[in-house]
């Protein structure tokens, strides 16, 4: 998720980069201490954070085929919500410890969009998050997780 951060994750301040305030958040808000391990919980995790209106009423389903079928409201004229925004998306597949992200699935207006995940994520749980990003790349919003789904 790196390259993501990276690029999408806050405003970086002197010796603070993007991926040094992603880390710092997880560790603050997204870990927490079971007994002797470290636990990640998956539903404060952000993939990207940052000031553009994210979605509105987001859902997630599964098709056949691994497919996840991605809707919201457009929101566009809301702020500086604009039909041209681009939907980025992450999954995580927590069997496998892997990561898939999506950039330019579709438009914000398109009011939804299909991928179609890696053959290894096909029969699992997997967890999912969605925000936009700016035609311009310049503005991004804050990842929304949308929870679990099976890939079927």
């Amino acid at each position: 998720m790196r390259p993501v951060m990276g690029r999408y994750y806050g405003i970086a301040m002197g010796d603070k980069s993007k991926n040094n305030l992603a880390t710092s958040y997880h560790m603050k808000e997204a870990l927490v201490q079971i007994d002797d391990s470290v636990e990640i919980l998956l539903n404060r995790v952000q993939i990207t954070r940052g000031v553009l209106l994210g979605l509105q009423t987001p859902a997630v389903a599964a098709e056949a085929g691994g497919i996840l079928k991605f809707s919201w409201t457009d929101n566009s004229g809301q702020g500086t919500a604009k039909a041209t925004d681009r939907l980025l998306v992450a999954v995580y597949d927590p069997i496998i410890d892997k990561f898939e992200t999506m950039e330019k699935v579709a438009l914000r207006s398109a009011l939804s969009a299909s991928v179609t995940l890696p053959a290894p994520f096909v029969g699992s749980q997997v967890h999912c998050w969605a925000s936009f990003v700016s035609e311009d790349d310049r503005l991004y919003s804050t990842s929304v997780y949308l929870g679990e789904i099976e890939a079927v």
